[in-house]
């Protein structure tokens, strides 16, 4: 199965969110599966291939 996965911090980071999702990556692609990051840009960040890196998009122009 393929399978994107959306975060907003992802390894090289280190805090919970991001171990506890590289662990899911690596948990699910040994059951064969393909995973697919797709992140927001860290300049000091060298990710790998599979890993799809936006730019942070913020819409300062939203009313309640």
């Amino acid at each position: 199965m393929k399978i994107g996965i959306f975060t907003d911090t992802y390894y090289p980071q280190i805090n919970g969110v991001a171990t506890s999702i590289l662990m899911l990556k690596e948990n699910l692609e040994k059951q064969g599966h393909s995973i697919y990051i797709f992140t927001t840009t860290d300049p000091k960040a060298i990710y790998k291939e599979e890993t799809q890196c936006y730019q942070s998009i913020c819409d300062h122009q939203r009313t309640a």
